[in-house]
């Protein structure tokens, strides 16, 4: 049928052969099963990661309403500051995912504030439109 294992017992024959049980191998009294990670209540949640990837959804959707509509944008650079300093304790996936999506919206936002404030100094310098005189 499968594998036979052959039992060293003093009372049996040497060719006493019986088909193997799957808890043969652990009927060692000496024998301690790994540590199982359990979860107490499930609160071992990634809560920084969670909180990180969150912050960055928002940045996005900030940066992407900022650009079509306006003042929103102002809004990124905090979110993402945020985002990436919770991402920065979190773990796994969460911790990397957080990281790059935070990452980018904070330099993303960083030049787009720099060029908003570029264009205002340009119009300050520039002086308002003059009528035409005719």
């Amino acid at each position: 049928m499968g594998r036979r294992r052959r039992y060293d017992d003093d009372e049996g024959d040497d060719d006493d052969y019986a088909p193997r049980r799957r808890d043969d191998d652990y009927d060692d009294d000496d024998y301690d099963a790994p540590p199982r990670r359990r979860r107490s209540g499930g609160s071992s949640d990634d809560v920084p990661g969670v909180v990180g990837l969150v912050c960055g959804g928002l940045a996005v959707v900030c940066f992407l309403v900022g650009c079509a509509v306006g003042c929103t944008w102002f809004a990124v650079p905090p979110l993402s500051l945020i985002g990436l300093v919770s991402s920065f304790f979190a773990r796994g996936n969460l911790k990397v995912a957080g990281l790059v999506v935070n990452g980018l919206m904070l330099l993303l936002s960083v030049v787009a504030v720099v060029l908003f404030f570029l264009g205002i100094g340009m119009l300050a310098a520039v002086g308002p439109p003059q009528p035409r005189a005719q």
